[in-house]
């Protein structure tokens, strides 16, 4: 176990606004990002029908924002929303809004609605809830490990509270105030993201009711671009890689023979990278082993068909991720067993492969390795010995 100076690093920024219907959260996510981004490029997830065109134009002034837009529309799954979140980090944008990410919640597709045609299909429900529940936790988790800002709007679940004001005659009387609420998500969603902005929906100022930086306390603002200068600039007083750097310095304790072991770890895991830049060729043990499932065994694997074969959408890439993710699968692990099979297309290049290699016509068959309970145990078991005998 290794004991480091804690230094604050540089990193990306995941910040939340939440708000009920008219509180201004697009217009102010997007303000952000322009005060945010390293050269002003701001690409919008956009699943409101294209709402956020509203605020659209070429001057970079409030209202008439100049950024581009990834259109999102049903099903609102978890895995169209990391594709669009790869797809801004392809194109080298440093901040990307996501408006809204309720939709990947509590919209047609999202994980409510994948509960609930799960429960139509049966079995237990609790049992059902947990599954999906993990895709959700997955999705979220590769949100904050993004190499990317990230400013998602969340809506909020809006009530209505008795206010006491004064009218034009000078006497106190009690109107209805439309307020939000918890943000319509999974519960805790909140404690995922560094700051979290409350919109009111009266004044539109906000409130952080949660704020990892301490520069904001507890006072109204607008929501400017002036709020992302002063975040990048918070960003950028951040060391690079300061923990990495400390280690062997005085601040660490760990003994000469731990620290051999993490210089075999090391060594070992640069092996292992190696060997998925050049995939091993299969193994008797690859080959001849089966597993015994009545779900999954390795007579079930799919025969090589011809040489011109579509890849993997990016979709299914990002569902596979998901799943991958979810059931804590090891990568290099999952590939070479892919590639012994004869998964990857033939066009594939064999010494630099990945999922976007990986055959179409067969992401149904590893699609369903993960969705029955009892194959998917058998299945990791033998990603699990493939990792221990690479």
């Amino acid at each position: 176990m290794r004991i480091v100076k804690a230094v604050r690093e540089k990193t990306h920024m995941k910040l939340a606004l939440t708000g009920p219907s008219g509180s201004g959260k697009t217009w102010a996510a997007i303000g952000i990002a322009k005060g945010l981004s390293d050269d002003g490029r701001v690409v919008v997830i956009d699943s409101e029908n294209n709402s956020s065109s509203f605020y659209s134009g070429t001057t970079d002034e409030p209202g008439q924002w100049d950024f581009d837009v990834i259109p999102l529309k049903a099903p609102f799954t978890p895995q169209s929303y990391m594709a669009a979140v790869e797809a801004a980090v392809d194109a080298g944008y440093s901040v990307v809004v996501i408006d809204s990410l309720t939709h990947e919640w509590a919209a047609s597709g999202g994980i409510l609605d994948e509960k609930a045609a799960k429960d139509m299909q049966g079995g237990n429900s609790y049992t059902n809830w947990n599954g999906i529940k993990q895709i959700h936790n997955a999705f979220v988790e590769s949100l904050l490990q993004a190499p990317i800002h990230i400013i998602a709007t969340l809506r909020s679940k809006t009530n209505y509270v008795l206010e006491t004001t004064t009218n034009k005659y000078g006497k106190e009387v009690q109107a209805p105030r439309k307020v939000g609420m918890a943000p319509i998500s999974s519960d805790g969603i909140d404690y995922e993201f560094s700051i979290v902005f409350d919109i009111d929906r009266a004044t539109h100022m906000a409130v952080a009711s949660k704020d990892r930086t301490a520069m904001f306390g507890n006072k109204a603002m607008f929501l400017t671009p002036q709020i992302g200068k002063q975040l990048k600039a918070w960003l950028e007083g951040g060391a690079d890689g300061a923990n990495s750097a400390s280690e062997g310095k005085s601040e660490s304790v760990e003994a000469t023979s731990s620290q051999k072991r993490g210089a075999k770890k090391n060594e070992k895991s640069k092996n292992d990278a190696s060997k998925v830049q050049e995939p091993k060729k299969p193994t008797q043990q690859d080959t001849e082993t089966p597993v015994p499932s009545q779900e999954w065994t390795e007579a079930q694997v799919p025969s090589q068909k011809d040489d011109d074969v579509p890849c993997l959408s990016p979709d299914q890439q990002g569902k596979l991720r998901l799943y991958l993710n979810t059931y804590k699968v090891e990568f290099q692990a999952f590939l070479r067993w892919a590639s012994s099979k004869g998964l990857i297309a033939p066009t594939a290049d064999v010494a630099d492969f990945g999922l976007d290699d990986i055959r179409a016509d067969q992401f149904t068959y590893i699609e369903s390795l993960f969705t029955h309970e009892r194959s998917r145990n058998q299945f990791i078991h033998h990603l699990n010995n493939l990792k221990r005998t690479a």
